[in-house]
């Protein structure tokens, strides 16, 4: 969807002619003027890094919690193949030792931005490569048609972390120009809730319910649900609790009836057939 801007005039909004912003360079240089235009508190720490097979990177960023931030900047239209440059370069910088992170980052960085804690997280990091976050940042000027898919995909299904900014430039009736800014990236991936645990899982990872453990654990839950106590399955195993209101108490009327008692007087562990952890069998109070 290509981006529109008005000004608002006696007559009413009036819209505003866009125009190209112009060659790939125009917007490096402005981004390195104002590293905001791509998100705030961004610092870049090298342009036109030469990543050897790879190509050259347009801009090697660092943002305020120390990430490093790969800037791809194409003239126009953002295509899919940029989205494949960037994870690329991403996997080139991804390899690298801290010391070689350092050694990039030119010395004016260091001088201007020696208060920025990005800057200074990267100074003052060890190698620790293999936990080392890059975010991808490709920009342009509009998006070919597969992007926002593939920006989605990447980001939600594969925490890839990845976004697309687009610019447009809007000329005034006197001449002088604005710059506006889109951001795509992708929806915070939705946590499914864990299924809760249930005895017949439990039962399943025991061999099944007729299996011999199986049974043997079915009968120590009917005899705990006879009794009133509390069934309490987990992953691996079957807790039997007294209510909430005997465990302070504990009226008589609380107690486990010995006739429904499996192993009375004594703990018995059950493994079952393959169930590695054990469940708790009812005990004489």
């Amino acid at each position: 969807m290509a981006l529109a801007a008005w000004t608002i005039e006696g007559a009413g909004p009036k819209r505003l002619p866009s125009g190209s912003v112009g060659l790939e360079k125009n917007l490096e240089d402005w981004i390195v003027a104002d590293a905001a235009l791509v998100d705030r508190g961004l610092v870049v720490l090298k342009r036109q890094l030469n990543l050897g097979a790879a190509g050259r990177l347009d801009l090697l960023c660092v943002d305020q919690q120390g990430r490093l931030v790969i800037v791809e900047i194409k003239r126009g239209a953002l295509i899919r193949e940029t989205i494949a440059q960037g994870i690329d370069y991403a996997s080139v910088i991804a390899g690298w030792s801290s010391e070689q992170v350092q050694n990039c980052i030119d010395e004016s960085v260091k001088m201007t931005h020696a208060n920025h804690p990005g800057v200074g997280a990267l100074l003052a990091a060890a190698d620790d490569e293999e936990s080392r976050e890059i975010e991808i940042v490709i920009v342009g000027c509009g998006v070919d048609e597969g992007i926002d898919r593939m920006i989605e995909f990447l980001g939600s299904r594969h925490s890839v972390p990845i976004r697309a900014v687009t610019f447009d430039v809007f000329t005034l009736a006197d001449g002088e120009r604005i710059l506006v800014r889109e951001d795509r990236e992708p929806e915070a991936p939705v946590q499914q809730p864990k299924p809760a645990a249930s005895v017949d899982a439990v039962l399943a990872k025991a061999g099944g319910a007729d299996s011999p453990g199986g049974r043997q654990m079915r009968a120590i839950v009917d005899a705990g649900e006879r009794n009133g106590l509390y069934i309490r399955p987990y992953k691996y195993s079957i807790m039997l609790t007294p209510p909430q209101k005997c465990l302070t108490s504990r009226p008589s009327n609380c107690q486990p009836r010995r006739r429904d008692l499996l192993g009375a007087g004594s703990t018995r562990h059950l493994t079952g057939l393959g169930l590695p952890a054990r469940v708790l069998a009812l005990r004489d109070q």
